[in-house]
């Protein structure tokens, strides 16, 4: 596929079939692209890797496999790869976008802990509920002073956010909020966030209420 001066590309809500990109592409110019709600299956193509978007929604498909290590292209601002079948850990590189402004992995079966490298100061909604995640969470987001929105739902993290004197206004410490297991109908193994309003990491303005529910 070549098409030297197209810069968004936007096939969403169709019923499109088969993989993305399985040949070679030359869009040096496209920046947004947005396949989401089709029905794409295979793998994320290593070769957008070679295009500097800005957008990526490949969101509601069929898609499988890792997550590539395109993730780590410096241009991105808005990564949305929801309700797909992905699985394995979130690749380090995504360490790399600090103009980073949604993040959304949700609803796949992502497994391992958030790298702890990721603390991009720009960005504001964060979607990792509906996954396999683990571990703890003391330093994660810990320069994130743009979140407003965090969902962490849906995973087995343990622990307690804010250990790490993770600043929520006016630069003071907060105190650490621990995580504890909970069944809900009757399903076991999930670790969620309690009370009414998590309020502890950096200066978050509006998050999910009652996490968990």
């Amino acid at each position: 596929m070549g098409c030297f001066s197209l810069f968004y590309l936007k096939l969403s809500d169709n019923k499109l079939q088969g993989q993305i990109f399985p040949g070679s592409i030359n869009l040096p110019d496209l920046t947004c692209l947005y396949l989401d709600s089709n029905e794409f299956t295979g793998t994320i193509p290593k070769n957008l890797s070679t295009i500097l978007l800005e957008v990526l929604d490949v969101s509601n498909n069929n898609l499988s496999g890792r997550i590539p290590t395109l993730v780590g292209n410096r241009t991105l601002k808005w990564i949305s790869l929801s309700n797909n079948q992905l699985e394995g850990p979130i690749p380090e590189e995504i360490c790399n976008l600090d103009f980073l402004g949604l993040l959304d992995l949700s609803k796949n079966k992502l497994c391992g802990s958030i790298p702890s490298c990721f603390n991009p100061s720009w960005i504001r909604h964060v979607y990792l509920n509906n996954n396999q995640l683990e571990g703890e969470l003391t330093y994660t987001f810990y320069n994130s002073s743009s979140l407003v929105l965090l969902d962490l739902r849906w995973n087995k993290f343990i622990g307690s956010v804010g250990a790490g004197g993770i600043s929520v206004t006016g630069g003071h410490k907060a105190d650490p909020m621990p995580m504890q297991g909970r069944e809900e109908g009757g399903n076991q193994g999930h670790q969620v966030l309690t009370g009414k309003e998590v309020t502890v990491l950096a200066k978050l303005q509006e998050l999910v209420e009652k996490m968990g529910e």
